[in-house]
C-alpha cells in the first residue's frame, strides 16, 4: 500500500535546464512569462533556471548569472537554483574560484539561491572543494549523483563515504541519468543514501522506461526529501517525472486557479514543444534504457524524422550495450551497421523475388 508522503517534501522545477536539451536552452519570451506566472502559484518550492557557464553556443539559459536570475525572480518564497557540470570545473586548469565568478557573476539579494552541481559518482570525492568554494560566496549546494544507477554496491558504499565527508551540502540527489531505474532499485538507492547521509536526499527522474512518476513516488517513501519534476516531462531523452502529474499526487488540494494555470501552459506552449522534439516514453527509449544507453543516442536518432520505425530501430540496436556516455563516433558507426545490414536483407529479398 502506499505511504502518505511527508508534507515537509520539497518539489524542484527544472524544466528550463532539462527542457532546454532539445531547445539549446532558448525558449520564446512568451512561454517564459506564462511559465513563471504559472509557478508563482503552483506548489513549487525550487526553480531551475537552467545551467551556468556553457559559453555563446548554448542560449540564455545555459547561462544564467546571479543578474539574469534576479531579473526573472518572481516570488521571493520560491528559491531559483542553476546547475554546474563538475567536468567544467575540476577539469579546468586555471583558477577555479575566478571561473565561478565569471559563470555566476556577482552574489546578489534575489538572485541564485541554490547551485547544483552534476557529477558523475565515480568522482563525486573530488568535488569538496569545490563545494567549499561555493559555500564562501554564500550559495546553498546540492550534488546530484549522476548514473549511479550502474554503481554496484560496493562503489554505493564507496561514493556514500566520500560524499559523507564533504560539508556544508544541503541536500544530496540520486539522479536516474540513464532511465534504467526500476522501483525495487529506486528504494534500495534511496534507501541507502538516506540512512548514510545527514544531508537531505532528492531523486531526478527519467522516464525512458515509463516509471518515472512510480519512480518518484517510491523514492519519496524511500526517504527522498527531495522530487524533480518539468511541465509536461519536458526533458533529456523520453524526458522527467511531469509537473502536473507529480503535484497531483503529492501536493493534493492546491488551488483551482493554479491547476488551469499549469494545464493552460501545457496546452498552449509545451503540447506543441512535445509535438516538435518527440519527447516521451516510447518503445525506443525502453530498448535504450534496457541496453544501458545514454539517453541522447536514442534523442539524436529519433531526431531524423526521415526515419522508418524499423530503421530506427536497427540503428539503436547496433549501439553497444552500456554505451552510458554519448559519443557521435558511436553513434554514426551504428547507423552504417545498421544501413549495411537493411541493404543486405533488401538484397535477399530483391533475389527471392
Amino acid at each position: 500500500m502506499y505511504t502518505r508522503i511527508s508534507n515537509s517534501l520539497g518539489i524542484l522545477d527544472c524544466t528550463f535546464r532539462d527542457g532546454g536539451y532539445y531547445t539549446n536552452w532558448t525558449f520564446p519570451k512568451d512561454l517564459v512569462e506564462d511559465y513563471l506566472a504559472a509557478m508563482a502559484v503552483l506548489p513549487v518550492d525550487v526553480i531551475e533556471l537552467g545551467l551556468a557557464g556553457k559559453g555563446p553556443s548554448a542560449g540564455p539559459f545555459a547561462n544564467v548569472d546571479n543578474a539574469k536570475a534576479r531579473a526573472l525572480r518572481f516570488s521571493k518564497n520560491t528559491l531559483l537554483a542553476v546547475m554546474i557540470d563538475a567536468k567544467d570545473y575540476l577539469e579546468y586548469d586555471g583558477d577555479t574560484g575566478s571561473k565561478l565568478n565569471r559563470d555566476l557573476g556577482q552574489k546578489v539579494e534575489g538572485g541564485i539561491d541554490i547551485i547544483r552541481i552534476a557529477v558523475h559518482y565515480r568522482t563525486a570525492h573530488k568535488c569538496e572543494s569545490l563545494v567549499q568554494l561555493l559555500l564562501d560566496r554564500g550559495y546553498r549546494v546540492f550534488l546530484n549523483l549522476m548514473q549511479i544507477d550502474m554503481a554496484d554496491q560496493r562503489e554505493i558504499q564507496e561514493c556514500l563515504r566520500f560524499v559523507k565527508k564533504i560539508d556544508g551540502l544541503e541536500a544530496v540527489y540520486v539522479a536516474d541519468s540513464l532511465g534504467t531505474m526500476k522501483p525495487t532499485r529506486v528504494k534500495d538507492l534511496v534507501g541507502d543514501f538516506a540512512e548514510g547521509l545527514g544531508a537531505d536526499i532528492g531523486y531526478h527522474a527519467h522516464d525512458n522506461s515509463g516509471l518515472a512518476i512510480a519512480n518518484a513516488l517510491c523514492a519519496a517513501e524511500a526517504g527522498s526529501t527531495w522530487l524533480d519534476c518539468t511541465v509536461a516531462g519536458m526533458g533529456r531523452g523520453a524526458g522527467n517525472a511531469s509537473t502536473e502529474q507529480l503535484l497531483r499526487v503529492v501536493t493534493p488540494g492546491y488551488s483551482k486557479l493554479a491547476e488551469d494555470r499549469l494545464q493552460q501552459l501545457v496546452v498552449k506552449h509545451f503540447n506543441p514543444l512535445k509535438e516538435k522534439y518527440g519527447w516521451g516514453d516510447n518503445l525506443f527509449y525502453q530498448i535504450g534504457a534496457a541496453n544501458g544507453l545514454h539517453p541522447t543516442f536514442v534523442q539524436e536518432i529519433l531526431g531524423d524524422r526521415s526515419l522508418s520505425g524499423d530503421q530506427v530501430f536497427h540503428w539503436i540496436k547496433n549501439i553497444p550495450a552500456n554505451s552510458s556516455s554519448f559519443n557521435q563516433a558511436i553513434l554514426e558507426t551504428a547507423k552504417q551497421c545498421a544501413l549495411t545490414v537493411e541493404a543486405s536483407m533488401t538484397a535477399q529479398m530483391e533475389k527471392v523475388a
